[in-house]
């Protein structure tokens, strides 16, 4: 009897080792588990991304801004930004920084826009601001930039004196 119950209870170890693994069943309610949580974390996600280009877009253009300034210190001559923008709700296109009062000569600095950001500015169009040699702005004045994606807005704000903020708000200050 000891060797009949040696012998299925071995049998039965080997058993156990020759199913190892998980069922067809197991492994549909965990991809089920699985589905279901990326479809709850998914929107989340959109906005978080999106949040990510209007910040990074909003950055680089008060980046650009201070580029511009400190470098009519600098050179101690006229420097302009220059944001191409051809209307309302448009993609934010590329912008220069250039030592010239009109936005045409050599260009300091060259961003590329970002194609998944749009941008509305306060005058409707294109904005040219142009610092002198004590790096105080001369021509544009206080001006906002509206930045949008995908329900997501920032505001950039240049100030009279050429100083930008971001800002979650459309009420810049003055």
């Amino acid at each position: 009897m000891d060797n009949q119950e040696a012998l299925t209870q071995s049998q039965r170890a080997q058993g156990r080792a020759r199913h190892g693994g998980f069922t067809a069943v197991e492994l549909m309610v965990t991809l089920a588990v699985v589905a279901v949580l990326v479809a709850l974390a998914a929107p989340a996600f959109q906005n978080l991304i999106a949040t990510q280009r209007i910040k990074s877009v909003a950055s680089a253009l008060n980046e650009s801004l201070w580029v511009a300034r400190s470098e009519a210190l600098k050179r101690n001559d006229k420097v302009s930004f220059r944001f191409v923008n051809s209307g309302g709700g448009t993609v934010v296109g590329d912008w220069k920084v250039t030592q010239s009062s009109d936005g045409s000569g050599t260009a300091i600095l060259q961003q590329m826009g970002s194609p998944a950001v749009v941008s509305t500015t306060s005058t409707g169009g294109n904005l040219l601001f142009t610092f002198n040699s004590s790096g105080r702005l001369t021509s544009g004045g206080q001006s906002s930039i509206q930045l949008s994606s995908a329900n997501v807005n920032r505001w950039v704000c240049i100030s009279a004196s050429g100083r930008a903020i971001t800002q979650s708000t459309s009420t810049c200050p003055p």
